[in-house]
């Protein structure tokens, strides 16, 4: 089996213009690479396109049907688990573009790591960390009230809670390595072993 030390699983749904951006972006990584593209199938012509830009990138093709987004990442983690040995497995969306991924984080890859790094949108708002703690209350709050239209209100003061959480979260702890309760999942690392936790 080939190394590397990052595998990117990417899932690919109608867009394989955000995929040639994300794929260009692969030149800031520091260590080995390999991507295994998993298009969520849509439409022959879309298949076919992301399909001759995976020969050009030389990265692994995958044409799954379309049953959402975990089902295809979940095929993506399967294929490159059984394909290649790595030290981080990465999913990430196409329409990612990493500035730097360091390989200082070499020196976590033997701990049952989840990293979600600095993740912001054009506009500059930050998406990481999506729940910095666990809270009972708000849990109870968005569980209980979620489907009943008469009590959004409550379920709103949930979201604005966790909003307000967050907002602090980064205000005084910045970008500094802190562990969260929830990532935002459209840019996650896994070290090996925290994949065979997550398994077992």
């Amino acid at each position: 089996m080939e190394f590397y030390d990052f595998v990117f699983v990417v899932l690919v749904y109608r867009n394989p213009r955000d995929l040639a951006g994300f794929l260009a972006s692969l030149a800031k990584v520091e260590g080995r690479c390999k991507v295994v593209v998993v298009n969520s199938f849509y439409d022959e012509d879309t298949m076919h396109e992301v399909e001759e830009l995976c020969k050009v990138e030389n990265c692994a093709f995958l044409n799954v049907k379309n049953r959402g987004y975990g089902a295809g990442n979940n095929a993506g983690i399967a294929y490159a688990r059984e394909k290649y040995k790595f030290r981080y497995l990465v999913i990430s969306n196409p329409d990612i573009e990493i500035l730097s991924l360091p390989a200082s984080i070499f020196a976590q890859a033997n701990d049952p790591i989840l990293i979600g790094p600095l993740v912001q949108t054009e506009s500059g708002k930050r998406q990481n960390p999506y729940m910095p703690a666990f809270s009972a209350f708000r849990e109870r709050l968005m569980c209980r009230f979620a489907g009943h239209p008469r009590e959004w209100p409550f379920f709103y003061l949930a979201v604005a809670l966790n909003k307000a959480h967050r907002i602090f979260f980064n205000i005084f702890c910045g970008e500094k390595s802190r562990p969260v309760y929830a990532l935002h999942g459209s840019f996650l690392l896994f070290s090996v072993k925290a994949l065979e936790r997550l398994e077992g």
